[in-house]
């Protein structure tokens, strides 16, 4: 679990912004996650990073992942900017 300033956070929300998701069938461990953002507005609201994979797993909905269909840096992108 990483905390990041507001500014991070802004940061996040561009990067995310726009994307184009894949459902995965495939199921992922939260546990597993290398990053675990939790909302500060809204505790419920949760996104798990799993980096290696290239996935976004939105735990309130499925514990099925998204892939990020035609950016392969994004992920990277994220794990840089929470770093």
């Amino acid at each position: 679990e990483t905390n990041t300033s507001l500014e991070k956070q802004q940061a996040m929300k561009e990067l995310l912004k726009g994307q184009k998701l894949s459902i995965m069938e495939k199921s992922f461990d939260p546990l597993k996650a290398e990053y675990r953002i939790v909302s500060t507005s809204n505790p419920n609201d949760q996104i798990y990073i799993f980096v290696e994979e290239n996935v976004i797993v939105f735990p309130h909905k499925s514990s099925r992942g998204y892939s990020i269909k035609n950016n392969h840096e994004l992920i990277r992108e994220v794990d840089f900017l929470l770093k």
